[in-house]
């Protein structure tokens, strides 16, 4: 997968969140608004619920909104032995 942090050609999406299938929707942290500058993405009162996979400084939903934070580490991942 290409990223923009890592590649900074990849254009940035238009919109905040893409709706996956109906009720489940994914967003990102930046996007670029309708001025054509890059705007952080963040949740106000549009859901009821965000899970992050990836937090950053700065970003996250709007106080009142539930929010789960499941960290992934990035890097290699190996699978835990089924050795006991």
């Amino acid at each position: 997968m290409r990223t923009r942090r890592k590649q900074p050609d990849v254009p940035a999406p238009d919109s905040p969140w893409s709706e996956i299938v109906p009720g489940l929707w994914m967003g990102g942290h930046e996007f670029r608004g309708r001025t054509g500058q890059l705007e952080f993405a963040v949740v106000r009162g549009e859901f009821d619920l965000v899970q992050t996979l990836l937090r950053l400084p700065g970003h996250g939903p709007d106080p009142g909104v539930e929010h789960h934070v499941w960290a992934i580490r990035s890097g290699r991942w190996t699978a835990p032995s089924s050795r006991a």
